[in-house]
Parts: structure tokens; C-alpha cells; sequence
């Protein structure tokens, strides 16, 4: 390629720069031109229509151009650049009417090689073969060599063993590699030999999609030992697990999987943690762990999916009543509910409990109590005070709307009481779980009169859940448990 910039002095002068076979033989001119002498108009016709260019005209003693001429390509086969400044083709003269002053000329030798595909797009642990491609698009004559560049500890395969630095094809122009499942994959270049000169390519840029791990192994350890390992793991990766706190836990291992896990003594909380290295990228990946015995500040006795102490609570509700932070192995047959006196059950079921407040205020305060058997057989004990308090008799929800059952095992029926119908609709509704804070249902019926819904409560947790119902002005909030 190349670039020139020009300048003129007298209108009508023209500028060419092109590639020729041959340049004009000095014996057919009077003024017997070497290479960069005058040529006569005669002679300056045939070096026109024989060049690759496109002229520019200089039209004023002030202008200035720069040409880009970039058709000089080897299948031309020419064998001369030329530049080339001439009058009009009307003048007979010789010389041209005016001056052209070349300031540069900047020649960029450049090649018509490139390699796909420009990008691959791969999941760690791949070992699909990958097909690599070195394009010519002006058929240039004269390739001797194909090298691909891969260099050291590259990833890759090459039929069938770990592919070197450097591969040579001769003169075929593709070549086949195949993923070290688990390894880093470097990108790939080519360097295409011609006349003894080397043109390399663009790089064949590769992109892996990173695998998600976890840690298998139960999160609580009563005693002894427990076995974990990373789930998935793939072939040729690294782990290194993090040593526990020495006086809690040890490890058989530090840089294996599956590994054991040995409860020392001391009961306390940890993260296990493992640093896993796949496709040269490294990954955290963690699992809380509780060793040793449990105690009664390890778990919560919530009421209405809220963490409580102390329940103020109006005559003739429904409360809701559960255990949190259940630790594996306590089943529904280890609990064990004491009512306070002048509370009715309504549901008692494992960690759950509903049960409905006095009819009047008295007795004006009470106990409730659950005991239960945890995942190291220790016994735990749980307890909430109850107090009559006027002020959670305030209304705080639309008493038009209605729903059934709670707990709601199956589907959560929800209406507008009849003596409401006409007035009141559901015009949203929505089921919040109340452990995340997370919407798990929402449905808009703000184009419509609706009276009655039904949610299905098959596919959510067991837990306490939010029920919201919007009608139109205001949102109702009813705490449901499933």
C-alpha cells in the first residue's frame, strides 16, 4: 500500500500512482527518459490504461491531496510501482502545465492471509476436535510453509499426544487440535511461509465457559468423621482444600478429593473451603459446617415467620408457630408442643405449630414450649412468653378478604367475603416466603372483577409464607404457613 502526499501549482494537473509489467522502452522518445525521465504523450497513453490506480487532478496552485493506493497485490504480477504527473491530454507539450511537489511515500507491505475461526467458544472439560483454517482470499502464488504457533504448555492435543510449541504442515493450510479436557487452551496463530518470507495471521482467539461447583457433605458433624468431595469434578483439575480451625476440625487431605473431615473436639462453626483450578481458572467453593453438639441458641422459635422472644397477641387469632435453623436429622417424631392453658390447637405437625389465642384476654399471658431431639441427639428446648396486648387488636388488614386453609398443604384458597362482593376485589395478589424475603407467586387482575383465586402451594418449600392482596387502593398482608 502506499501513500503519498501532493501538492499542485497550475489547474489541471494530474496525478497517478499504479503498478506496471514494464516501463516504457527510452528509445521510442525523443527526450531518451530513464526511469523517472519525461515520457512523451505517445508513450504515456499505453503506461495509463496498463496501471492499477486511480488519478487525482490538481486544480489550483494551493491544493493538496493525499492518494492511498492499495491494488498492488501479487496476483497482479507487476513488476514496477509508478508515479506519474501529466498535463492535459489536449496539450502537446511535453512537460506538464504545472508543478507537482511528492512530500512522501510511504509503502506497507501487507498479506492476504488470515485464520478461522477468529473466535471458539468452549465449555471447560470439552474435547471436541477444533478445525483451524488459513484463508488466502487473493490466491497468492508461492506458499511454501504452514506453521501454527501454539506455544509451551498450550492445552491442546495433536494426534493424540500434548501438541508442541510450533506444528509445521507443509503446504496444507489446516490443522486439527483437540482439548485437554481440564486444561488452559491457549489461542492460536499461523505463520505462512512465502518466498522465504514469513506472514503471520490473525490470532484464533479461544473463550471457555467455566464449570459450577459445590461441595457434597452433610454441613453438620456430630462426631468422628465425614467424607466430602467436589461435585463434577473434572479431569486434570487441582484442589486445595483450606485447613479448618485445628482445635474443631482436621483434614485427611489438603489437596484431594473426596477428603475426610474429623471432628477434634471443640464444637464450633466453620466454612470448609476449597480453591478449585479447571481450564487455568481458580474457584472458591465453600460449605458452612457446624461440628459437635448443638445448644438451644443454635435454633429460633419463630411466630408468623418472624423471630420473636416475646408474642403480644389479640383474643380469638391464629399464630403460627415454628422452629428455625433445623439441624440435620431432627425429624417431625422429635418434637414435642406445649400449649399454653386457654389456647386451642389448630395444627401441630413436626416443627410447626398454629394454634388460636383465647376467646377473651384471660389468661393474660402464657408459655409456649417445644422440645425436640436435634442431629446429635442432644435435647433442645424452646420457649416464647404470651401476652394479651390491645394494640395487636388494631386492624391491620381488609377484613373483605378471606383465605383457606392455613396451613395450606395443597392449594391456598383466597375470596372476597360475601358481604364485601360488589365493592371489594382482587385486584393483585402475591406470595412472598417469609425465610428470603423472595415472591414466589404473583398474579395481576387489575383488568378484571375478581372475587376468588386459588394458588397452588405444591411446588413451594414448607415454611411460613406472606400472603398480599391488593385491592386497588391498599396492600393486605396474612401470614400462611405450608
Amino acid at each position: 500500500m502506499s501513500r503519498g502526499a501532493i501538492s499542485g501549482t497550475v489547474g489541471d494537473v494530474s496525478f497517478e500512482m499504479g503498478a506496471v509489467i514494464t516501463l516504457p522502452d527510452p528509445g521510442q522518445t525523443s527526450v531518451l527518459p530513464d526511469a523517472c525521465g519525461a515520457v512523451e504523450l505517445a508513450n504515456l497513453t499505453p503506461l495509463l490504461s496498463n496501471r492499477i490506480g486511480s488519478g487525482i487532478v490538481i486544480t489550483s496552485s494551493s491544493a493538496t491531496d493525499r492518494s492511498v493506493f492499495q491494488n498492488w497485490l501479487a496476483t497482479n504480477n507487476r513488476n514496477y510501482f509508478t508515479v506519474m504527473a501529466y498535463g492535459p491530454y489536449g496539450n502537446t507539450n511535453t512537460g506538464a502545465i504545472g508543478v507537482v511537489s511528492i512530500n512522501s511515500i510511504t509503502i506497507t507491505e501487507t498479506h492476504p492471509f488470515s485464520l478461522s475461526p477468529s473466535t471458539i467458544n468452549l465449555s471447560c472439560g470439552s474435547t471436541s476436535p477444533q478445525t483451524f483454517t488459513v484463508g488466502n482470499s487473493t490466491n497468492a502464488p508461492g506458499v511454501t510453509n504452514y506453521t501454527w504457533n501454539l506455544g509451551a504448555n498450550n492445552g491442546w492435543l495433536y494426534n493424540g499426544n500434548p501438541a508442541p510449541a510450533s506444528i509445521s504442515t507443509g503446504t496444507t493450510n489446516t490443522i486439527t487440535l483437540v482439548p485437554d479436557c481440564g486444561k488452559a487452551l491457549s489461542n492460536v496463530t499461523a505463520t505462512v511461509t512465502v518466498g522465504g518470507t514469513g506472514y503471520t495471521t490473525n490470532a484464533s482467539a479461544v473463550s471457555i465457559a467455566q464449570p459450577t461447583y459445590s461441595i457434597s457433605g452433610s454441613s453438620s458433624i456430630c462426631s468422628g468423621s465425614s467424607s466430602y468431595s467436589i461435585t463434577g469434578l473434572l479431569c486434570n483439575s487441582s484442589v486445595v482444600w483450606t485447613a479448618p480451625p485445628s482445635n474443631i476440625a482436621s483434614l485427611s487431605s489438603l489437596t484431594g478429593s473426596p477428603t475426610t473431615l474429623t471432628y477434634n473436639g471443640t464444637p464450633g462453626d466453620f466454612t470448609l473451603t476449597a480453591n478449585v483450578t479447571s481450564c487455568g481458572v481458580t474457584t472458591a467453593v465453600t460449605l458452612p459446617i457446624h461440628a459437635g453438639s448443638y445448644s438451644s441458641s443454635d435454633y429460633g422459635l419463630d411466630v408468623n415467620g418472624s423471630v420473636s422472644g416475646y408474642l403480644p397477641w389479640c383474643p380469638n387469632k391464629s399464630y403460627g408457630f415454628s422452629v428455625s435453623n433445623i439441624s440435620s436429622g431432627a425429624t417431625s417424631s422429635n418434637f414435642s408442643w406445649t400449649i399454653p392453658q386457654g389456647w386451642t390447637q389448630n395444627y401441630i405437625s413436626g416443627y410447626l405449630c398454629v394454634l388460636n389465642s383465647p376467646t377473651s384476654t384471660s389468661p393474660p399471658t402464657g408459655t409456649i414450649n417445644v422440645s425436640f431431639t436435634d442431629g446429635c441427639g442432644a435435647t433442645i428446648n424452646k420457649s416464647m412468653f404470651l401476652a394479651y396486648s390491645s394494640s395487636a387488636c388494631t386492624p391491620a388488614n381488609n377484613p373483605c378478604f378471606q383465605y383457606s386453609p392455613n396451613p395450606a398443604s395443597s392449594y391456598l384458597n383466597v375470596n372476597v367475603a360475601s358481604g364485601c362482593i360488589g365493592s371489594t376485589y382482587i385486584r393483585k395478589i402475591e406470595l412472598v416466603q417469609a425465610s428470603t424475603g423472595n415472591s414466589v407467586y404473583f398474579q395481576d387482575y387489575s383488568y378484571g372483577n375478581v372475587t376468588s383465586t386459588s394458588i397452588s402451594m405444591y411446588s413451594y418449600q414448607s415454611g411460613t409464607y406472606y400472603l398480599r392482596i391488593y385491592d386497588g387502593n391498599t396492600w393486605s398482608s396474612y401470614s400462611i404457613l405450608h
